[in-house]
């Protein structure tokens, strides 16, 4: 058994070689490829060999595995494996790198900038815009995935204007890694406004006498504005830096002109402007003068006969003067019988016997004006001037007053006296009528018959049209309510009206809250001149109509009263027998002479300013105080909004009270009364309320708390 195994070892070690063969297996190198190169025929990167004993031999396929990411970047290997003469397994790998694509901010194409979209409403987004301005778009770039999106920052500037800040964000995400790289950002402003322009309205001047030398409160009337903003209500502002506030430039100003400039904004940055030039005139002199003056006329030899044939007298302005003065300031003072400085002397002759009405006008230095009337009597007395007389025959002296219902006197009251029967004017003609007379007759040479005539012309004198003048003398009544003139012809008919200017400075709130009580609450008034003030519209009726016009006056939106006047004068006389319901009185605005004599006359009026119902009612203002203090702070806490609205109402108040909501139409008939807890929510349908523009009024505790015009608009 020995002997056969070392047979056996033996053999078998016969059969080894001296030297083993060498085997190595050979890969290809790695590469770093560009995103786009060809990655489907991997055998352009080389393929692995292996060696014996220095003879090449093909290694096979590979096995490629790609991990690659989906935008087409990352690494792919290729491993191959081979086994050599004796079992044994070698490899060898070969990697290909591939890189990311070359996308950058130059690629993409941004919208454009700065587009302005006009309405309060306008659609800003990206599909809605036009073309060049809705979204960023790119170049395409292999081995890339863009994408992109937006985000807004809204900022309002004023009540029309809103601005979008669009900030535009592009990413590429195959080339991301979350810091800046493969991310780009850019942004985008959008303007929205409305670009109509309100109509600003306000007042070109307005003119105050002060009572002090130096400055004066003055109440600046609102601007009115036409149009609405997109949130609602336009603000104004204005430069008058010593205004009571930003937005009224009511206050104190100095003596002089100052002009206002109030400026409304709308669309984005864009003004309407509206001046104002506020005067405040300084006190004016004061006038003091005789009330009466008597003087004799002078005998007068005009043509030099040795015969008085007429008479005069010289009257100087500043003879009648009796101590008128300045408030301000000593300055010098001028006295004349006119505005004009230079009418300083009258001259009177006989024309002028009897009563003559002058005006003493004073004048300060600024040319501020006043005047006083002075009667001056004109006498022929001593002198015995022969045939003095005036020669337009007798005149009368009418005199009289405007006054209050208290007596008290109203100045530059405008009287108008005027002649109710014409006065005709005739225009004529001369016409000429010729007559031929015969005087004598013959035959000539050839039997013709020849007269002989003589002519006569005769004129007459005929009307070919005629014109009717009507008689007119304008008076104003002077500081103590008095208005007199001696220039009326006597025997003759006449009609007297008096007129004042309006003065809103006597009407308020507190007028209106008296006039709401009477309409809506069924309240009655204390003091008969309370119901001629408040028939605002004069048809002789107190109701809706009168406290809407009188709201609207307030709150100036109207600004001329109806009947074009505010001051409504009375006869004095008439006025005596007033009732205590006097809109149903026929009481007469026109006082009327009949068959005016030279025993002078009496011509008086009182005057009643409409709106001004506290005037009257002031008794009862001053009972009700506290009461009125509740309703002012009941007034703040109490509202109705949105006003327009569509189908639902807020009522607002305070806590825990009910209010009583009354709507009424422009006419004043009531449609709809519900009673609800403060804060709550009133809904009206449709069909009760349709759109337009009602009245309404807020109740607490059978107290109206506010009232104003409501508008319903879906």
């Amino acid at each position: 058994m020995r002997l056969f195994l070392i047979t056996i070892v033996s053999a078998f070690l016969s059969f080894i070689p001296n030297k083993v063969s060498a085997f190595e297996l050979h890969c290809p190198q790695d590469y770093w490829l560009d995103c786009g190169a060809e990655i489907w025929d991997l055998s352009q990167y080389g393929n692995a060999y292996y060696s014996i004993n220095y003879i090449q031999y093909d290694a096979g396929l590979a096995h490629v595995q790609y991990h690659l990411s989906s935008c087409n970047t990352g690494y792919i290997t290729r491993t191959w494996t081979v086994e050599d003469q004796y079992w044994n397994l070698h490899s060898c790998t070969q990697t290909l790198y591939i890189e990311g694509g070359d996308f950058k901010f130059s690629d993409i194409t941004w919208p454009l900038n700065d587009l302005h979209l006009d309405g309060c409403d306008a659609n800003a987004h990206p599909n809605n815009l036009p073309a060049e301005y809705q979204r960023p778009s790119w170049n395409y770039v292999t081995c890339s995935q863009v994408a992109s999106s937006y985000r807004d920052q809204v900022f309002h500037f004023g009540p029309d204007c809103k601005k979008i800040l669009r900030q535009w964000t592009v990413i590429d995400w195959c080339t991301y890694t979350g810091g800046s790289k493969g991310i780009y950002r850019y942004s985008q402003t959008i303007k929205i406004s409305r670009d109509e322009a309100p109509i600003v309205s306000c007042a070109k001047e307005i003119s105050v006498q002060s009572t002090r030398c130096d400055s004066a409160y003055v109440s600046i009337p609102g601007v009115a504005i036409d149009g609405v903003s997109c949130t609602g209500d336009y603000s104004v502002v204005h430069n008058y830096t010593h205004a009571i506030s930003s937005s009224d430039p009511s206050g104190m100003y100095p003596v002089g002109t100052t002009t206002v400039r109030y400026s409304v904004e709308y669309a984005c940055g864009s003004e309407v402007v509206c001046q104002t030039n506020v005067k405040v005139n300084a006190p004016g002199p004061v006038p003091y003068c005789l009330a009466d003056l008597n003087v004799v006329l002078m005998p007068q030899d005009t043509d030099g006969n040795g015969t008085i044939d007429d008479g005069m007298v010289e009257v100087w302005a500043k003879d009648v003067n009796v101590g008128s003065y300045h408030p301000c300031n000593n300055n010098m003072l001028q006295f004349s019988f006119s505005a004009d400085v230079n009418d300083n002397v009258r001259v009177f002759t006989c024309d002028e016997i009897g009563y003559n009405t002058v005006q003493m006008w004073v004048t300060d230095y600024r040319g501020n004006q006043s005047y006083c009337l002075v009667n001056i009597n004109v006498q022929n007395n001593g002198a015995n001037i022969p045939n003095c007389e005036p020669d337009i025959g007798a005149r009368d002296i009418v005199s009289g007053k405007a006054m209050d219902e208290d007596q008290k006197p109203l100045t530059e009251v405008f009287i108008t006296v005027k002649d109710r029967l014409p006065y005709y004017e005739y225009v004529t003609d001369i016409v000429e009528t010729v007559d031929f007379i015969t005087l004598d007759s013959f035959y000539n040479q050839s039997g013709s018959i020849i007269y002989i005539y003589d002519t006569v012309v005769s004129t007459d004198t005929i009307v070919v049209d005629s014109f009717g003048r009507i008689n007119v003398l304008n008076l104003y009544t002077d500081e103590t309510g008095r208005f007199y003139s001696n220039e009326i012809p006597i025997n003759r008919n006449y009609e007297f009206t008096a007129y004042k200017a309006d003065d809103m400075s006597l009407i308020n709130g507190s007028d209106l809250s008296l006039l709401a009580n009477y309409v809506f609450a069924g309240g009655e008034f204390n003091n008969p001149y309370t119901y001629l003030a408040a028939d605002v519209n004069e048809d002789k009726v107190v109701d809706i109509e009168d406290y809407n016009i009188l709201k609207d006056l307030i709150n100036e939106e109207e600004d001329e009263w109806p009947q074009e006047r505010q001051w409504v004068f009375y006869s004095e006389k008439g006025m005596e027998e007033m009732t205590a319901q006097p809109l149903d009185d026929s009481l007469s605005e026109m006082i009327e002479v009949a068959n005016l004599s030279g025993t002078g006359n009496k011509i008086n009026f009182m005057g009643i300013l409409k709106g001004d119902l506290t005037r009257y009612e002031a008794t009862t203002e001053l009972q009700s105080e506290p009461v009125l203090e509740y309703r002012s702070v009941l007034s703040e806490e109490t509202m109705l909004f949105p006003n327009p609205f569509k189908n639902k109402l807020n009522i607002q108040g305070p806590e825990g009270v009910d209010v009583q909501v009354e709507l009424y139409t422009l006419t004043g008939k009531k449609i709809l009364q519900r009673t609800q807890t403060s804060n709550t929510e009133l809904e009206i349908g449709a069909e009760l309320l349709p759109n337009g523009t009602y009245m309404y009024r807020m109740v607490i505790n059978g107290e109206e708390v506010k009232a104003g015009k409501l508008v319903r608009a879906n």
